[in-house]
């Protein structure tokens, strides 16, 4: 019986396990999904209406089908920049290009630039968040609105952006909890 009892705990106890690993994915896209291409003459401000939740897991950036389409011009930077952005204004903001370079230098957290250089390929791209810039997302996205800057120094196509976070599922814990008491309890009541 004990034998019995001891698999019964130990399969509860992986199960537990397995179910604080999953988490809730939210993933949000701006419209147009594409973001009008991302232009080479412009940038972009995206904003997000969502609180993060402290106890986020992990986020990420991604972009379907991106390819530069002027990968040969050398006048060009082949660069995308990308930044974490604090308040920015509901919706999508795009405005001129005025630098040659990062137009959100001193703005924000910057995360990434991507960089293709040898363009003709489509590649789906993605960039994980870093523990501190999971950090600065909470910090940002406490008051309900972040965002993000992207600007494009080069002609950059794509089918679709998107930004994804995971988030633990706490009501999967809390019944799983009771049920793992429940067989400690069925087995006291035996002996």
């Amino acid at each position: 019986m004990r034998k019995v009892f001891g698999i019964i705990l130990v399969v509860g106890v992986l199960l537990i396990n397995n179910v604080i690993a999953q988490a809730a994915l939210y993933s949000f896209e701006p419209t147009p999904v594409d973001l009008y291409e991302l232009q080479h003459g412009d940038f972009y401000v995206w904003s997000i209406e969502w609180t993060v939740p402290k106890n986020i897991q992990s986020a990420y950036f991604t972009i379907d089908g991106i390819n530069n389409n002027r990968w040969w011009d050398p006048q060009d930077d082949n660069s995308l920049y990308i930044h974490l952005l604090d308040n920015p204004l509901p919706g999508i903001y795009r405005g001129r290009d005025t630098t040659l370079g990062n137009e959100f230098i001193g703005q924000g957290t910057w995360l990434v630039t991507y960089k293709d250089t040898n363009g003709g390929s489509y590649e789906n791209w993605r960039y994980n968040f870093t523990p501190d810039e999971l950090d600065m997302l909470k910090q940002y996205g406490s008051d309900g609105i972040f965002g993000f800057g992207i600007d494009p120094d080069c002609q950059f196509t794509n089918k679709r952006i998107a930004f994804t976070a995971a988030v633990p599922e706490p009501m999967s814990i809390l019944l799983f909890g009771p049920a793992l008491l429940g067989l400690v309890g069925l087995r006291r009541k035996k002996l």
